[in-house]
C-alpha cells in the first residue's frame, strides 16, 4: 500500500490543474520519498482545500445514497453517511491527506482511484469476506426496512393488520415485495429484492400468499414465512428483480447466464417451486388446525384461512363494509348482528327497506326486533302480534325516545284510541278517494275465484264511509254509524242522501246504483259487507275507535313517537281488518306528503306481515317509501307464506335493500333456492367451482345460529345471531310501561 501511495504522490505532483500545486516552470525530477503532508502551505489554504474536499465528498455520498435508495425512498442522510464512512474509511482518509497536500481536486481524484483499486484488490486479493459482510448488512437492512414499512401500513392492532392484509389481497391493486439473504452451506451467497403485482398472480398463488401473510402477522415463524413468501412471489420466474447480489460457488455455475437464472439456480437448490411451497403451506395449516388449542395462531384466523383456501372469500369481510350498503350513513342504523368469526357488528343505515324470512323459534324477535327498538332513536310503528314487543321495549322508548301509544283494540282499559275515519278528508275532491282506500283495507281479500260480492260490498262500504265522513266534526264520525248502514239501519235515508250529493258526482252515481239494486242482491251484498266488517262490530273495538289520540302525521312532528298495535296470536285472523286499516292508513298518510329536510326516518316493524293478506300500500311503500322517509322491515315465516298473500312476492323481496334469512328449510325448497342464489366460489387448491354453501349445510346445525344477509350490490354476509338477552346493556333496558 505504501508503494501505491508513493506512486499516487508522484502522479499527482505533476497534476496540471490541481489547486495549490507547484507551477510547471519550477518542476524538477524528484526521488520518490515516503508520503508526508506539506506543512509549508499556509493554514488558510489548507482549510479552504479541506472544505472544498468535504463538499466534493458530500456530493459523492449523496450520489451513492441516491443510487442505493430502497423502493424509491432515501435512507436518512446522517445514517447513510455514517455507514458510508465506516465502510470506506481507508479511501476517504487517503483522499483527505492528498487533498490537504495537493488540493481538493487532487484529493477527490485520489479518493476515487483508491476506491477503485481498493475494490479491485478486495475482489482479486481474496478479501471476499468484506464483500459478503457488506452485502449481508445491506440486504439485512433492506429487509428490515421493507418489513417495517409493510407492518406499519397494515395498522396498529392484530385485528387491524388482519383486516389490512385481507383488504390488500381482495382489491388486488398492490405490488408485493420480498427481500431475502441466504448463504448456503456449500458456499456462495445470494441477496435479492423481487416484486410482483397481485393482479398478475393467479388465484391459487394469491390466496396462498395471503395465507403466508396472515400467519406471519399472527405469530408464524419469520424464516419460514420469508421462504414461502419468496417462493410465491418468485412464481417460478415471474417476478420482477429490483435488486440482487450473488456469488455462485466455483464449479457450479453451469446454466447461470444472468440474474434471473442465478436466482432460479438458488431456488432450485432449496426446491423452491410454487407447487412445493403450496404443499408445504397446506401441511402447515393442517397441522396448525389439529393443534389449534396449543398454537399461538388465533383459531378464527385459522378458520378464515381454511375457508379462503377452499373458496370461502366470497363472503363479506370486515374491511369491505365501508364500500357496501352497510357503510355508516347516519345515526339511524339498524343492527343485523356480528360478522361470523369476528367481533365486527353489521348494521344498515341506508334508506331502503328490509325483510327477514325466518321460521317460528329462529330468534328474529330477540335478534332483530328487541335490539333495534332498544337503540333506534327515531319514530316507529310496530305490529306486535304477541304483545311481547311492547312488554320488552316500551319503557325504554318512553323514557329515552318519545311518547308511546299502545293500540290494543280488544283491551280498551289498557289501550289508546284510534279512529281511522278521522283521516278521511271531507273535501269533495278527496272524500270519495279516501273512502275507497279505507273500504279496500277493511274488506279482507278472500281469494275467491269470483270476487263479485266482495267488490259490491266494497262499493257499499265506500258509500257508507263517505256518507259518515261528510261530517266535518271529527268527533262525530263513529265507526258505529258505518256499521249501522251495513246492517240496513236508516238505509232509505242513507241512499236518498247519497243520491242527492250532486257536488260529488261519483257519490251521486253510487247512490243511484244502490237505489236501483234488486232487494235480493242488496241483501247478499250487505251480508258480505257485514261479514267482512264483523271485527268492527264488537263493543271493545267500538270503544277503542271512538276517537284518535294521535295522527299518523305525529310521527313526523319531531317528538319521535312509538305506536304499538297489539293483538294475541289467536286473535289476528279474526281482526285482520282492523290491523290492515291501521297499518295501511299510516303508510298512505305518510307517503302523501314529503317530510321536512333532516327528518328522522320512520321505521315500520311488521311482524307476521303475510297474515294481513294483500295490502297495496305495502307494495307502494317499498317502491316510494324512501322518498318519504318511510323504512319498512317486514317479517315472514317463509317465502311461500309471502307468496300466498302477494302475487309479486319475489319482486317485493328483490326490491328490499337488505334480505335476511334465518334457518332456511330444505322442506319448502328455500335452502336450495338460497344456496343457488349465493353463487359459486373458486377453490384455491384446484381452481374448481363449487357452491358457496350447500343447501344441506344451510338447513343443518352449522347455520343454526347464523343468518345469511344479502345486501344490494354487496357480497353475501354470514352473520352471527346477536340475542338481546345475551347483551347486558340491552337486557337492562327491557321493560314495559
Amino acid at each position: 500500500m505504501t508503494t501505491i501511495l508513493a506512486l499516487l504522490t508522484l502522479i499527482f505532483s505533476h497534476w496540471p490543474f490541481g489547486g495549490g500545486g507547484v507551477p510547471q516552470a519550477q518542476l524538477r525530477p524528484i526521488t520518490p520519498q515516503p508520503f508526508r503532508v506539506d506543512t509549508s502551505a499556509p493554514l488558510i489554504f489548507v482549510l479552504v482545500q479541506f472544505v472544498l474536499f468535504l463538499i466534493g465528498l458530500t456530493v459523492i455520498i449523496l450520489v451513492e445514497r441516491r443510487r442505493k435508495r430502497v423502493d424509491g425512498k432515501l435512507e436518512p442522510l446522517g445514517k447513510f453517511m455514517r455507514k458510508y464512512l465506516r465502510q470506506h474509511w481507508k479511501s476517504t482518509l487517503i483522499g483527505i491527506l492528498f487533498g490537504i497536500n495537493g488540493g481538493a481536486l487532487t484529493g477527490l481524484a485520489v479518493l476515487i482511484v483508491a476506491r477503485v483499486i481498493g475494490g479491485f484488490f478486495t475482489f482479486r486479493g481474496g478479501n471476499q469476506i468484506d464483500v459478503v459482510g457488506r452485502e449481508r448488512e445491506r440486504f439485512t437492512e433492506m429487509a428490515k426496512q421493507e418489513q417495517e414499512a409493510w407492518v406499519r401500513g397494515l395498522g396498529q392492532t392484530p385485528e387491524d393488520r388482519i383486516a389490512g392484509i385481507n383488504a390488500i389481497f381482495d382489491r388486488k391493486e398492490r405490488t408485493v415485495k420480498v427481500v431475502m439473504w441466504e448463504e448456503p452451506a456449500g458456499g456462495g451467497y445470494i441477496g435479492v429484492r423481487i416484486s410482483r403485482n397481485l393482479a398478475g398472480m393467479d388465484n391459487r398463488e394469491r390466496e396462498f400468499l395471503r395465507t403466508v401473510e396472515l400467519l406471519a402477522t399472527t405469530g408464524g415463524d419469520p424464516a419460514w414465512c420469508t421462504w414461502k413468501r419468496f417462493g410465491l412471489i418468485w412464481g417460478d420466474g415471474k417476478a420482477s428483480i429490483e435488486d440482487r447480489s450473488y456469488s455462485i460457488p466455483s464449479g457450479r455455475e453451469a446454466g447461470v447466464k444472468d440474474d434471473k437464472s442465478a436466482i432460479a439456480w438458488y431456488a432450485a437448490q432449496h426446491n423452491v417451486t410454487v407447487d412445493s411451497v403450496i404443499n408445504d403451506i397446506l401441511k402447515t395449516v393442517e397441522n396448525l388446525n389439529h393443534e389449534a388449542t396449543r398454537s399461538q395462531i388465533p383459531v378464527p384466523v385459522l378458520q378464515n384461512i381454511k375457508s379462503r383456501l377452499t373458496g370461502g372469500s366470497a363472503w363479506l369481510s370486515p374491511h369491505e363494509i365501508p364500500e357496501t350498503i352497510y357503510a355508516s350513513k347516519g345515526e339511524y342504523a339498524l343492527r343485523l348482528g356480528v360478522l361470523d368469526g369476528t367481533t365486527i357488528p353489521l348494521a344498515y343505515s341506508g334508506e331502503g327497506s328490509m325483510i327477514t324470512i325466518a321460521p317460528p323459534g329462529s330468534g328474529k324477535t330477540q335478534c332483530h326486533v328487541f335490539p333495534n327498538l332498544l337503540t333506534w332513536k327515531g319514530p316507529a310503528v310496530v305490529l306486535d302480534v304477541k304483545g311481547e314487543i311492547y312488554a320488552a321495549t316500551s319503557k325504554w322508548r318512553a323514557e329515552h325516545v318519545g311518547p308511546v301509544f299502545k293500540f290494543s283494540p280488544l283491551e280498551p282499559e289498557k289501550s289508546q284510541s284510534y279512529n281511522p275515519l278521522t283521516q278521511v278528508r271531507s273535501d269533495p275532491d278527496y272524500l270519495w278517494e279516501d273512502a275507497r282506500f279505507l273500504a279496500d283495507m277493511m274488506v279482507v281479500p278472500s281469494q275467491a275465484k269470483d270476487p263479485f260480492w266482495e267488490n259490491k260490498a266494497r262499493d257499499v262500504l265506500q258509500a257508507a264511509i263517505a256518507y259518515t265522513c261528510l261530517e266535518k266534526d271529527l268527533t262525530k264520525r263513529p265507526m258505529s254509524k258505518v256499521i249501522d248502514v251495513l246492517h240496513g239501519v236508516g238505509w232509505d235515508a242513507f241512499v236518498t242522501y247519497v243520491q242527492a250529493r250532486v257536488d260529488i258526482p261519483s257519490m251521486q252515481r253510487a247512490g243511484h246504483s244502490l237505489a236501483t239494486m234488486d232487494s235480493k242482491q242488496r241483501e247478499s251484498v250487505l251480508q258480505t259487507a257485514q261479514s267482512s266488517l264483523s271485527a268492527w262490530s264488537g263493543q271493545r273495538v267500538e270503544r277503542t275507535t271512538r276517537k284518535s289520540d294521535w295522527s299518523p302525521l305525529d310521527l313526523r312532528n319531531g317528538t319521535n313517537p312509538t305506536i304499538y298495535i297489539c293483538l294475541k296470536p289467536s286473535e289476528v285472523d279474526s281482526y285482520i281488518s282492523v290491523l290492515r286499516v291501521f297499518i295501511a292508513q299510516h303508510m298512505r298518510v305518510l307517503c302523501n306528503e314529503l317530510p321536512p329536510r333532516g327528518s328522522a326516518p320512520i321505521l315500520f316493524l311488521l311482524d307476521e306481515l303475510p297474515r294481513l293478506k294483500h295490502m297495496p300500500p305495502v307494495e307502494e311503500a317499498l317502491e316510494i317509501g324512501r322518498q318519504y322517509g318511510v323504512k319498512l322491515w317486514m317479517f315472514a315465516q317463509s317465502v311461500g307464506q309471502l307468496e300466498n298473500a302477494y302475487e309479486n312476492a319475489e319482486g317485493m323481496v328483490g326490491s328490499c335493500a337488505v334480505r335476511i334469512y334465518m334457518n332456511p328449510s330444505a322442506a319448502d325448497g328455500l335452502a336450495e333456492k338460497l344456496s343457488e342464489s349465493l353463487g359459486y366460489r373458486e377453490s384455491a387448491l384446484d381452481s374448481s367451482r363449487q357452491r358457496l354453501v350447500d343447501a344441506a349445510e344451510l338447513a343443518g346445525p352449522a347455520y343454526r345460529d347464523l343468518q345469511i344477509v344479502i345486501g344490494s350490490s354487496s357480497k353475501p354476509a354470514k352473520v352471527g345471531k346477536s340475542f338481546a338477552w345475551q347483551d347486558p346493556e340491552l337486557k337492562s333496558r327491557m321493560g314495559s310501561l
